[in-house]
């Protein structure tokens, strides 16, 4: 049976996940207008996920039958799932970049003005966070421990930032806290769905339940989702074909650049990218490789915003230029490329949810050789003298990526080589037994 779609109208959730040999770990907070359910064409949505109740809740449940007709009837609708996942895929990106870059306070001070903004109610000069989080579970928000949380949050109180108690977090201070963690605006939230649908929530399909039980089951995890383009019938390459040009470029060059105007979108054919985000402070963070088949440029270009990273050949390239305004007529005229581009963007969210995850619960050794081995999945290409050859990363790199450090990348590669598990030079890695990374990453042979 599908599951339905369902919508945050009372109380508050968290999404938890389940590391092999850990606790449950804590991904992120539902609240009122929140999407927690699936969709037809996202059937595995936040699959790996499972649904707790932090208070009793109301939710606005939608039929999987009734959410078919509302997305028919107005296809509009697939426009707002994309700014649902961009909403998402920025968070993650916030809080990758967050939990990486700082120390323990500046991460709490991150989360608790992400949570004011967003979900926070104002009470008089404060803001008042009603998301009733444990300290234990604010530490798994930002990869750190209670009891760094617990100093954290004496510290933030010393310094007039915030006020707390048992699970109760008020904002004294937004602008010092806001600069303090390093926090930065993210794009509108998904109230445009919660309108689209409780206009009609009378309508057949429609139901409003009281959750007052602690958990949902956790539905089946995908698989790794294809590229872009080998996930589009061939109709609709040919039209993209016609719509678009081919551009080419050296090693180095940029293929867009971080808070430019989102003016086209891009579909790798060969080579390899490397996407970069930069801070306010100027500080570069690799957080994705992308590879042939990969689809660039897309969140700018659904949300009419900018830019939000920058994407550089790693070697020479040759991708699909598309306008944004042809790219928007191509979606039009062809149902089901929504869903393809939906599904590209969830696939993105699953990947940097999970890395979060690992970054909290895992080893710099082991978060590498996890990335190596996603790298050999999506990108890598076989050699002739045997081994297969992953994207043309810097240990700084590839240091940036698995959210390490750049000794600990030269220290897992000198003992990789020594072991026969790779072969590398400059800017050149060759995977010559993928299970022996295995090993290292701790995975069995059925992950």
């Amino acid at each position: 049976m599908e599951a339905p779609l369902t919508i945050v109208v009372r109380g508050w959730a968290k999404s938890v996940t389940r590391m092999p040999g850990r606790d449950d770990t804590v991904l992120r907070v539902h609240g009122i207008g929140d999407l927690i359910g699936d969709l037809p064409m996202l059937p595995t949505l936040a699959g790996h996920e499972r649904l707790l109740a932090l208070t009793e809740m109301e939710v606005l449940s939608v039929s999987a039958t009734q959410t078919s007709r509302l997305f028919t009837a107005d296809p509009t609708l697939h426009r707002v799932v994309g700014e649902v996942l961009i909403e998402r895929l920025a968070e993650a990106d916030r809080r990758s970049a967050a939990v990486a870059g700082g120390e323990a306070a500046q991460r709490v001070a991150w989360l608790l003005a992400e949570l004011a903004v967003r979900h926070g109610e104002q009470s008089g000069q404060n803001i008042r966070i009603p998301v009733p989080l444990t300290q234990d579970e604010l530490g798994q928000l930002v990869g750190t421990s209670r009891e760094s949380v617990a100093r954290a949050l004496t510290f933030l109180n010393r310094r007039g930032f915030v006020r707390h108690g048992r699970r109760s977090y008020t904002v004294v201070d937004l602008d010092r806290l806001v600069d303090y963690g390093q926090w930065s605006e993210p794009p509108s939230g998904l109230q445009p769905v919660r309108n689209a649908v409780e206009s009609d929530r009378e309508s057949e399909g429609f139901s409003v339940s009281v959750v007052t039980e602690k958990e949902t089951e956790p539905r089946p995890q995908s698989g790794g989702l294809p590229g872009f383009w080998s996930d589009i019938n061939e109709q609709q390459q040919e039209h993209l074909l016609r719509l678009g040009r081919t551009r080419r470029f050296r090693q180095g060059d940029h293929l867009c650049h971080q808070g430019e105007s989102a003016e086209h979108v891009l579909v790798i054919r060969n080579g390899w990218t490397k996407i970069c985000v930069r801070n306010a402070e100027g500080q570069e963070t690799v957080v994705a490789v992308r590879g042939p088949g990969e689809l660039i440029g897309e969140i700018g270009t659904i949300s009419g915003g900018v830019r939000s990273a920058t994407v550089t050949a790693l070697r020479p390239v040759s991708a699909l230029s598309v306008s944004a305004d042809r790219f928007q007529h191509f979606l039009r005229e062809h149902e089901g490329a929504w869903d393809k581009v939906l599904a590209t963007m969830n696939g993105r969210l699953e990947q940097t949810t999970r890395r979060i995850v690992e970054n909290g619960t895992q080893d710099g050794t082991k978060r590498l050789a996890r990335f190596v081995l996603s790298l050999i999945e999506g990108s890598g290409v076989p050699v002739v003298t045997g081994g297969v050859e992953i994207p043309a990363l810097s240990q700084a790199e590839l240091a940036s990526c698995a959210d390490t450090s750049k000794e600990t990348v030269s220290r897992a590669f000198r003992n990789w080589r020594e072991q026969g598990a790779i072969r590398t030079g400059r800017r050149r890695t060759v995977v010559l037994a993928p299970e022996r990374l295995r090993e290292y990453a701790g995975l069995s042979a059925e992950e």
